[in-house]
């Protein structure tokens, strides 16, 4: 399997649709449509941006380190500091760090963390309770590598549509070419349908959204209130093998608004 390249300069003149991303102290506050006008939008200095998977400490703690942009913009929510640094520490070291800049100026990322039958760890939506594995019979025995991406952030005035597109292809392409099966994430279901969406709009169509999964909160982050709570997200990567789940039900089978 052919690697990609690890830098994408946004500026693409593709013509599929805007995506969107959401903040998440907005969910409660701030329709899903109003959300998603707020959000697709073009930012002026599209060229400027670089997104590149890095090990540069010093872009990883722009974006993910104390007080970085990761940290700022889910103040909101923490309740417990030193437990959610202490785990952003340890899932830096583990991951790959997806950086979007201007410069030596970070202004976004993700993380995507791998688990794989070679080096098998735990990914940032499970604690001791929660295994996703759980939940897939091919991924209980341990021999697909699958991976979580987290962490997806952005400055307020590049928050568009296109970075956000390019954040998640550029995940995408990371995982395919590191050998992942499937990708997982964990987000509110206005958040998870608006990923669908922008993934739809790249040509990936197999995205799902799990509506009865319940996953823990971050470290650190207060218990979100019912109508904000995270779901779970699943992205075959591996297009060739079928993930069949034991969940009972799931928000992709269902019409959605």
């Amino acid at each position: 399997m052919v690697c990609p390249t690890d830098t994408i300069i946004s500026g693409s003149n593709s013509s599929a649709p805007d995506a969107v991303i959401a903040k998440p102290t907005y969910f409660e506050s701030m329709g899903e449509e109003s959300l998603a006008r707020r959000y697709v939008r073009r930012n002026k200095n599209a060229e400027e941006v670089v997104f590149e998977f890095t090990r540069d400490p010093g872009m990883i703690h722009q974006c993910f380190g104390s007080n970085g942009i990761y940290e700022r913009e889910n103040r909101l929510l923490i309740n417990d500091m030193a437990a959610f640094r202490a785990s952003e520490a340890e899932y830096n070291s583990k991951s790959h760090v997806l950086i979007a800049r201007v410069g030596n100026f970070c202004v976004g990322g993700a993380r995507l963390t791998v688990s794989s039958p070679r080096k098998p760890q735990r990914l940032p939506m499970e604690n001791n309770e929660f295994r996703v594995q759980s939940h897939f019979e091919k991924l209980k025995n341990n021999e697909l590598a699958y991976a979580e991406m987290s962490g997806l952030v952005l400055l307020e005035e590049y928050r568009t549509g296109e970075f956000t597109r390019n954040i998640l292809m550029h995940s995408y392409r990371k995982a395919e070419a590191l050998g992942v099966y499937v990708c997982f994430a964990a987000a509110p279901l206005i958040n998870g349908r608006l990923y669908k969406k922008c993934f739809s709009s790249l040509g990936l169509q197999d995205m799902k959204i799990y509506d009865n999964v319940r996953i823990p909160a971050y470290p650190g982050f207060v218990e979100e209130s019912d109508s904000s709570k995270d779901h779970l997200l699943s992205l075959i990567i591996d297009r060739k093998i079928e993930l069949k789940d034991n969940i009972a039900s799931s928000l992709s089978n269902k019409e959605e608004a």
